[in-house]
């Protein structure tokens, strides 16, 4: 299995923390090793697009792993501020678009450690 061609956005890697979004979404779709200069806190807390909230980073890892990688992922948008974080984007599943979105909350506005993290995953086009 190859590797999902990703688009990136315009300016994404003026940023440490947007570069850490982009990388973290390549991370979750790909299935890939997270990047090491902004740790996620092993208690973080993910909600996932049915409202469950999965506790701790390996249980939400386990859980996205039962789907294939895309061969694609084309972000969108990469924004950041003060503690908060965000980026969409849509990747491509063969014949098949997901639109995402991937909501970050650090610890604190320095970004070294992420608490909380909202992950969406829909079809069809956002409105």
């Amino acid at each position: 299995m190859s590797a999902p061609q990703i688009e990136m956005p315009p300016g994404c890697g003026n940023s440490p923390k947007n570069k850490f979004l982009a990388e973290l979404c390549i991370a979750v779709f790909n299935l890939a090793k997270l990047p090491i200069d902004i740790p996620i806190d092993d208690n973080v807390t993910f909600v996932r697009l049915d409202g469950e909230i999965v506790s701790g980073f390996s249980a939400f890892m386990q859980d996205i792993t039962s789907s294939s990688p895309p061969s694609k992922i084309s972000l969108i948008d990469v924004a950041t501020h003060g503690r908060a974080g965000f980026i969409d984007g849509v990747a491509s599943f063969g014949e098949n678009d997901e639109y995402f979105a991937i909501k970050v909350r650090f610890k604190s506005a320095a970004a070294k450690l992420v608490t909380h993290i909202q992950f969406y995953r829909g079809v069809g086009e956002p409105k």
